[in-house]
């Protein structure tokens, strides 16, 4: 019996990369290892990502792979990582030659500092807005916003942080692209349920530019409060939190929190497309707007940890949405959470509907074996997790089967294209040609067509 075990991949350090040597390794993961490498002639320094074996032998994987560096050298921007190469080893592995960064990413920031200034997150909301304007204008949409993402440079020169957005593997076009690049079918859900727009979760087809603004939305919560908009236990609930439930206004927790600044984040954190800012230049004048208006010290401590998610449970049970498998959700801050009482309310809703779904699954199955002799009421009123109480009490048992969720299924990763919305006459970003197909059929999304490989020469 051979060992199937997966073998460890060697090292690179000291081989040659088109015109790059690798000198070092600076981290590896799922996907394959980042290592500091210097060009031969210039000595410029770079990054080099290597796919594993087995993920370059994947087609859909290797496409995402050359999305991600043909999005960043189609859009060139200051605000977006700058990509210098792509190819593949002698033995066909796909590597990307891309800027070397110095720095942490946002992600990081917020766990070491908990919670940003008011001036620090409207630089950063600024400059990711500046990015995706960038990326929109050439009909790219990212999809994947979210706090790893965003790459914090420290700049001397202004004594603050450049952004620079990463990671653009799962970018949607939506632009035309040839029919023989077309590998993904609609349908399919892309990206962080703590970061995802509405319709994006829905993963009915109309998704376009202002789904990344609502994942910075959620963003710009978190800088400020230490926590996304909304948290739970899985992605499932944290989906159907996106759909249906209300954030808790970032001033019910922060006293001292910019008005105008809560205004524009309440803003992009609409559930409708068309009630948030537009696109991003729209956004970015915004925050422009109230600069002067914002302090330079963190908000006081706050005041209480009471995220009120009001649900409303339809009386038919909402479209599948398919769960990414890949994503990791984050844990309650510690600082946020002195202690456990106030985590009741939420819990104690989860479990009623919860319990209220196994209820009905018994009784009905009990019923194909008898005849009901009483009617029982169906609950439809919208579910509610209130506010914390001073002594919480356990949820009282429910009197009826309520209308069960329907489940979130795991989803085949698959990269969509839809058509997308008329822009408004004062829109300052292009028209994007719509993609037209059949419902189920295929629908293109790829960035360009996946070159054929080329072996690097040692």
């Amino acid at each position: 019996m051979s060992d199937t075990r997966p073998q460890a991949t060697p090292t690179m350090v000291g081989e040659v990369l088109g015109a790059y040597r690798v000198i070092g390794e600076i981290s590896s993961g799922g996907m394959g290892t980042v290592y500091r490498a210097e060009h031969q002639l210039l000595g410029r320094s770079a990054a080099i990502k290597l796919l594993l074996p087995e993920l370059t032998a994947n087609p859909e994987l290797l496409q995402r792979f050359y999305n991600e560096a043909k999005a960043a050298t189609t859009i060139r921007h200051p605000g977006i990582v700058e990509v210098y190469d792509f190819g593949y080893t002698t033995d066909g592995r796909a590597y990307i030659v891309m800027e070397l960064l110095e720095g942490e990413d946002l992600g990081q920031r917020i766990k070491r500092s908990g919670r940003l200034t008011e001036l620090e997150t409207h630089s950063i909301g600024r400059q990711i807005a500046g990015a995706l304007r960038a990326a929109h204008s050439h009909g790219i949409v990212h999809r994947d916003l979210k706090p790893d993402n965003v790459f914090l440079v420290p700049d001397p020169e202004s004594r603050g942080d450049r952004v620079k957005v990463l990671d653009f593997g799962i970018a949607k076009l939506l632009d035309g692209t040839p029919a023989n690049v077309r590998h993904t079918r609609t349908g399919a859900l892309m990206g962080t349920p703590l970061y995802m727009a509405p319709e994006q979760a829905r993963a009915a087809g109309e998704i376009d530019h202002r789904a990344d603004l609502y994942s910075l939305g959620c963003m710009l919560y978190e800088m400020l409060v230490g926590h996304p908009p909304f948290i739970a236990e899985g992605a499932g609930e944290i989906i159907a939190l996106q759909l249906f439930g209300t954030p808790e206004p970032p001033r019910n927790l922060l006293t001292t929190l910019s008005p105008e600044l809560e205004k524009i984040v309440l803003r992009l954190l609409e559930k409708e497309p068309q009630d948030r800012y537009q696109d991003a230049l729209e956004c970015q004048e915004a925050l422009e707007s109230i600069r002067g208006k914002l302090s330079t010290t963190r908000a006081n401590e706050i005041v209480r940890e009471s995220k009120r998610f009001t649900m409303s449970i339809p009386t038919t049970p909402p479209p599948t949405a398919q769960q990414s498998l890949r994503l990791s959700l984050l844990d309650r801050p510690p600082e946020l959470a002195p202690d456990n009482r106030s985590a009741m309310p939420i819990i104690a809703g989860i479990v009623t509907i919860a319990l209220a779904a196994a209820v009905g699954i018994i009784v009905m199955t009990r019923q194909t074996d008898k005849p009901a002799t009483t009617a029982a009421p169906t609950v439809s009123a919208p579910v509610v997790a209130p506010a914390p109480p001073p002594a919480p009490s356990p949820p009282p048992a429910p009197s009826s089967p309520a209308t069960p969720v329907a489940p979130i299924k795991p989803p085949t990763a698959e990269i969509v294209v839809v058509p997308k919305r008329p822009r408004p006459a004062t829109a300052k970003t292009k028209t994007k040609l719509p993609c037209s197909t059949a419902a189920g059929s295929p629908c293109e999304d790829d960035i360009g067509e996946l070159p054929k490989r080329k072996l690097s020469q040692p």
